[in-house]
């Protein structure tokens, strides 16, 4: 579906992606994350061909029209509505669905003769996601899609977006972390320092390295017990535990460690062994 080769990116002398390969299969439901926004967008406007200044090659094998992008700002058209937006956008998809409109609208508690620039960002930004859904693209793209949504939000939009990848649609979602889409998405790609530093598809175990902080300072009877030491803060001790969790309350109870705190690591965290959190 999208096959990028060797892409490099330079801007304000800064290498911002650097021989980036990255190949997604129609159907996938991939979260490109990177703490630099900016490697982030240099990507998204390379595939959306928005900017073309750059080395190597990027592909999508889908007619543009197939095509949705949700940009990470909101919609700034000073006279239009809702309504009048997401008429001018089922005018341009040919697989509009209205009746998917009116049912997103509903549940999303869109107003749809509000006008656009008195919306709240959250309001203006779901407008923009329901015209992409409704618009039933081969692929969707969604630039930090969560940047102004509320968590009550968030939830029903990233189920709509399961069910849409369910359905066939290949989703790609770029922003900063990957931990909010763990339980939608079905393959990651971190990007550090401007290269691709891992990747890899989310099976339904798919569960991180665990950090068990207890009360007392290093214990070699705890290093034993529970795995490598991270560090010492505020009179609590963390240790790295990589086994059955359901073995914790009984072996920090025969311990006398009945006061912990188990805390799992981000994915990031756990490709770059940061613990940095805890130490």
């Amino acid at each position: 579906m999208i096959d990028i080769n060797g892409l490099t990116v330079v801007s304000g002398g800064k290498c911002v992606l650097d021989n980036v390969n990255i190949h997604i299969e129609k159907g996938d439901f991939s979260v490109i994350f990177s703490s630099d926004a900016e490697a982030g967008h240099a990507l998204i406007h390379s595939i959306m061909a928005y900017s073309k200044d750059y080395k190597g090659s990027v592909k999508v094998n889908s007619g543009m029209g197939s095509v949705r992008y949700v940009p990470d700002d909101i919609l700034w058209e000073e006279y239009s509505t809702a309504r009048e937006y997401l008429d001018m956008m089922s005018g341009i998809s040919k697989n509009y669905d209205i009746n998917m409109q009116e049912l997103f609208c509903d549940k999303l508690d869109i107003t749809l003769d509000e006008k656009l620039i008195n919306m709240t960002f959250e309001e203006n930004k779901l407008v923009q996601i329901i015209a992409a859904l409704c618009s039933k693209p081969e692929l969707l793209i969604l630039d930090m899609p969560q940047s102004f949504l509320g968590s009550a939000v968030k939830t029903k939009i990233y189920g709509m977006l399961k069910k849409f990848h369910g359905a066939g649609t290949t989703i790609v979602v770029v922003g900063d972390s990957y931990e909010e889409f763990k339980t939608y998405c079905n393959r990651y790609i971190y990007i550090k320092d401007g290269i691709v530093k891992d990747c890899g598809y989310v099976s339904e175990e798919d569960i991180r390295k665990r950090v068990i902080t207890v009360q007392g300072h290093k214990s070699d009877t705890l290093i034993n017990v529970l795995g490598h030491y991270i560090g010492t803060r505020n009179g609590k001790s963390s240790y790295l535990y990589d086994y059955d969790i359901r073995r914790i309350p009984y072996i920090l109870s025969k311990l006398g460690c009945d006061d912990y705190l188990v805390e799992e690591l981000t994915l990031e965290e756990e490709i770059n062994s940061d613990y940095s959190r805890w130490e």
